[in-house]
């Protein structure tokens, strides 16, 4: 009767175990990542704002880098003004859920993502301005955002919804809509 109750314990703490991992397990379809990819670089009157995120299978995260660059002269983009750097990992298995802020104006949509993670990461932040490092600054936090690039229209909206959706498939999203007029 022992040997038993010490199986059945066994079978209930290794099926427990795998539903509990399978939960964390979040797979990553790259093609919906490198299509949300080309909406998070954007170049405006003021600034280029090249970001991307990268999988990296080996820490199973998605790498986030974006380099923000002013110019003296917006015009010839030839002399750099200001350029900041902004690095960090969003490892997938500590993802609590994500915030998808969506901020409307008229015409003008502002989509912002925001990752709550059940640790700290590390984030980099590098600033130079007129060619001389003004600072570098290295903080653990856990949450982490990034803006997508404006001037969206309803249809790139729900096209970027989708695709976070894809590429996120086993995650909360929190869906925070605020329409001004």
């Amino acid at each position: 009767m022992k040997t038993k109750s010490t199986l059945l314990f066994t079978c209930l703490f290794f099926l427990f175990s795998n539903l509990i991992t399978a939960q964390k397990d979040i797979k990553i379809d790259l093609d919906a990542l490198k299509f949300f990819n080309s909406y998070l670089s954007n170049k405006s009157l003021i600034d280029d704002r090249k970001t991307e995120l990268i999988f990296d299978k080996y820490s199973n995260a998605l790498n986030y880098s974006s380099t923000v660059l002013m110019y003296e002269n917006p015009t010839t983009e030839k002399d750099i003004y200001y350029k900041s750097n902004v690095t960090y990992p969003i490892p997938l298995n500590n993802i609590e859920r994500i915030v998808e802020d969506i901020y409307q104006d008229g015409e003008t949509v502002v989509m912002q993502y925001v990752f709550y993670l059940d640790k700290e990461v590390k984030r980099i932040i590098e600033k130079k301005e007129k060619g001389e490092w003004l600072d570098k600054t290295e903080t653990n936090v856990n949450k982490v955002f990034f803006p997508i690039a404006i001037h969206l229209d309803n249809e790139e909206v729900k096209n970027i919804q989708k695709v976070v959706r894809d590429v996120f498939s086993n995650v909360d999203i929190e869906t925070i809509l605020e329409k001004k007029r």
